[in-house]
């Protein structure tokens, strides 16, 4: 059975692949095809995210592991693993630190030049998170089962937390202009809705349903 998604970056003339439930992360020549190194992320209980690639570091998270490699050779730099729980969405990298989430519902923040673990942190949601933080102006916007809510860097505290009632704020938030644009689903797909908060408060600016079922993230573009 072929793996549901592959996951690939570009960058300087090299191609990053990784797959679901293959533990491997591959590099190859992106004008050629030929393969020039490949790295074993070695646990097979979970997919392997889309790496995150920043200044030559490539950043990926299997299981309840995360790996920091060298992009150019794929030589290991650090390895984080979480206390409990398994990371399912990739990390997001701001101001150097390392954000990343378990579906034990805690918050990982690590040191991206090291791997030092800067805080880790319950999260004041009642459901697992499946989707990357954003982080944004001091402030860490997660979205998970029925509920989004924005914590405060540093410490990891609740500033608000918005329940929409229906199934999921599965898709990653997306920031632009003080808002949050998010989107959700009741069960079975009955009900699909677009949401603007305002992302200092969590109050809801507009809402509005659409007959059409989300298969992607959101994407803000400025007018």
């Amino acid at each position: 059975m072929p793996p549901k998604d592959v996951h690939l970056k570009i960058s300087n003339g090299l191609l990053y692949t990784t797959s679901d439930y293959i533990t491997k992360v591959r590099a190859y020549n992106a004008s050629t095809g030929v393969k020039l190194w490949e790295f074993e992320l070695g646990d097979y209980r979970s997919k392997a995210s889309d790496p995150l690639l920043s200044n030559g570091t490539l950043y990926v998270v299997i299981a309840g592991k995360l790996f920091s490699l060298d992009a150019t050779t794929g030589t290991k730099k650090w390895e984080y693993t979480a206390s409990k729980g398994l990371f399912d969405a990739p990390p997001t990298l701001a101001d150097g630190v390392l954000y990343a989430t378990t579906d034990s519902k805690t918050l990982h923040s690590i040191e991206a030049a090291t791997g030092r673990e800067l805080l880790e942190s319950p999260i004041g949601l009642d459901e697992p998170i499946y989707a990357s933080p954003l982080v944004d102006s001091g402030l860490i916007f997660l979205s998970g089962y029925m509920q989004i809510c924005a914590l405060e860097v540093g410490s990891g505290k609740v500033k608000w937390k918005v329940d929409n009632g229906n199934r999921t704020y599965y898709y990653h938030p997306m920031l632009a202009g003080g808002l949050i644009y998010s989107a959700s689903m009741s069960h079975w797909f009955s009900i699909v809705k677009f949401y603007a908060l305002d992302a200092a408060t969590g109050s809801t600016k507009w809402e509005f349903p659409t007959p059409y079922v989300i298969s992607y993230n959101l994407v803000a573009v400025k007018d």
